[in-house]
């Protein structure tokens, strides 16, 4: 087993003997070329039956409906995608025991007294994925310990933010006046949200030129003193490859995603908090960074799924987009885009495909073509894409 990392113009990983599984991790945020060409290459070498490519990624980004349109115009024996269930269903066994390891997990790093500890009450405290199920456990361990009421449903996040900044606090109210470490606590989450919407960065002087930017830091001095804290509070895991943070150490995102969307909405929900978001937005697109800009896009595209607002509050930035949305039967609204891909023999092709967010980094929003009709499945809600006269999908979700 492999695991994949994203960098155009690397060879594919050897395949000596054996089966081999190449696992993806935030598939979604790969090229989509560079994605297909690993696949491409890792196939051919491998030979039929002896390879299988893991994507792990976020739903709702019409991911697979992409790679598999561009891999079925280039291989006869693309095999059909298995999608992946729930590892366990809320209060069930499995969830309970599961629970009960992340428990002890955070308290053996906390240093604290093994104590077995009960799930929350509330059965929507928590969904069915391991990260929904490790937030509440840390939220329990933290409650327990500091003797509080344990958070569920929407109250988790809450929950954990505050302690987040209470931990960026530590080491600034002793020494500075109450006023003061205020102001510099207000710069480090600042900082850390600079940090999730556009990190991490390749270069300390990109980092500083971020900074500089966003009006946190007057020089570089003070935007490396600024990088220099970030990096004590989360300092890149070297060799561990996720994220990249291996190769690009400098103002690292707040993770895992989940929390980092909640944080980045709770900072938009104040005007000051949104101010400065829209501000920097546009001083990068005016500057024309378009690499970061599209990433922060991106960010606040996923972070709309589950907070509305946010798409409303990036919609006077971008304004509104002329793309095609499609509201299924159960009331979801999809958006179209399209994407072009170079096929071997470097033959291009316009790809179409359904997401459930307006901003997407594989595509486009686009209107819906004359010559295409648009197809659900009763099944599931999922839409497709075909053409008017002869019906051949073209793509779909």
């Amino acid at each position: 087993m492999v695991q994949a990392v994203e960098k155009a113009g690397a060879n594919a990983p050897r395949v000596r003997s054996g089966r081999l599984l190449v696992v993806v991790d935030y598939a979604e945020r790969w090229n989509i070329e560079v994605l297909a060409r690993m696949i491409l290459d890792l196939a051919e070498e491998a030979g039929p039956g002896y390879l299988r490519v893991l994507l792990l990624a976020r739903m709702d980004y019409g991911l697979w409906e992409l790679i598999a349109s561009t891999l079925d115009r280039q291989v006869d024996d693309l095999a059909a995608p298995i999608r992946l269930e729930p590892l366990f269903a809320s209060g069930t066994l499995e969830s309970t025991t599961a629970f009960g390891e992340a428990v002890a997990a955070f308290q053996s790093a906390m240093k604290l007294p093994l104590k077995k500890l009960a799930p929350p009450a509330s059965p929507k405290s928590t969904d069915n994925s391991l990260l929904g199920l490790h937030m509440a456990a840390l939220a329990t361990v933290l409650a327990q310990n500091n003797q509080q009421t344990i958070p569920s449903g929407a109250d988790l996040s809450e929950f954990l933010l505050t302690h987040e900044r209470k931990y960026w606090s530590v080491g600034l109210a002793p020494v500075l006046p109450a006023v003061v470490a205020t102001a510099e606590i207000d710069r480090v989450s600042r900082t850390v949200l600079a940090a999730t919407l556009f990190g991490p960065l390749g270069s300390s002087a990109d980092a500083r030129q971020l900074l500089r930017t966003a009006r946190l830091a007057g020089n570089d001095a003070d935007a490396q003193s600024l990088i220099d804290r970030h990096a004590q509070l989360y300092p890149a895991e070297e060799g561990s490859g996720t994220h990249n943070t291996a190769v690009s150490p400098y103002l690292r995102p707040l993770y895992p995603d989940r929390f980092a969307e909640d944080f980045v909405a709770w900072c938009m929900r104040r005007t000051a908090g949104r101010d400065f978001v829209l501000d920097l937005l546009k001083e990068l697109a005016s500057g024309r960074v378009t690499d970061l800009q599209s990433r922060a896009l991106d960010f606040l595209s996923a972070t709309a799924i589950r907070h509305p607002f946010v798409d409303e509050v990036v919609e006077k930035l971008v304004g509104t987009s002329d793309g095609y949305v499609h509201l299924n039967s159960r009331g979801v609204p999809y958006y179209l885009h399209r994407t072009s891909v170079t096929l071997r023999g470097g033959r291009p092709q316009t790809i179409y495909f359904f997401a459930k967010v307006r901003r997407n980094r594989q595509g486009e929003p686009t209107a819906l073509p004359r010559d295409r009709v648009v197809k659900e499945n009763p099944r599931n809600g999922f839409l497709t894409i075909s053409k008017k006269k002869d019906h051949a999908v073209a793509t779909g979700m």
